[in-house]
């Protein structure tokens, strides 16, 4: 996987190379930086393809996130604004800044974001997951379960919302026994899930 990252860097390097004003290249090297957690290499690329093209919505959509990691959600949620104006139609946008309000537990924000994602993309099933911790977050279960339950149905293989779904039977229904399994399949699918093994112990 990293190998496949350095060549598509190389890759950009020389398109950059060959046309220093190619926006697009700087966009795409800053997403690989970001995955690869080199933040700081990342946020100077969004900065040069926003200098090149100040109407790229994906170059303030990667600079929101830079910041979002940073924990500086001023400018994280300044970056994301600019990102829904110049593209109202991309799902992820709503996505990171619902969890930015989200962190900044202005939860009813956080969930017109993520109805606005889902109503972009129904299948986007992190959506679900995320309205749901904002929902159990408000103090509504059973709108939580629901969420979760369609995070699961969408993506079976992701172990988030069988995580916080366990912990809506533990702490909000003391029901040990469901809680359990859904603890087990986050594990069985995330197997360095510190929490799950912690919460599946406090289960027993």
């Amino acid at each position: 996987h990293l190998e496949q990252y350095e060549r598509a860097i190389q890759d950009l390097d020389k398109a950059i190379e060959l046309d220093p004003n190619f926006a697009a290249a700087y966009n795409n090297r800053s997403a690989i930086y970001s995955d690869l957690g080199q933040y700081e290499q990342s946020l100077k690329d969004c900065n040069k393809a926003i200098e090149l093209d100040p109407t790229d919505a994906i170059a303030y959509f990667n600079r929101g996130y830079y910041y979002y990691v940073k924990k500086d959600y001023r400018k994280a949620m300044e970056n994301y604004n600019q990102s829904v104006q110049l593209d109202p139609t991309d799902a992820d946008i709503y996505l990171n800044r619902g969890a930015v309000y989200s962190d900044l537990k202005q939860y009813e924000q956080a969930i017109q974001d993520y109805d606005k994602a889902i109503e972009l993309n129904p299948s986007l099933y992190m959506a679900y997951n995320n309205r749901g911790i904002a929902y159990k977050n408000l103090g509504d279960g059973q709108r939580a379960v629901r969420d979760y339950n369609k995070a699961i149905e969408i993506n079976p293989d992701y172990a988030e919302p069988y995580y916080n779904r366990g912990n809506l039977f533990l702490f909000a229904a003391n029901d040990f026994q469901r809680a359990i399994q859904d603890f087990d399949k986050a594990i069985q699918r995330k197997r360095d899930y510190t929490s799950a093994y912690d919460h599946r112990a406090y289960s027993y």
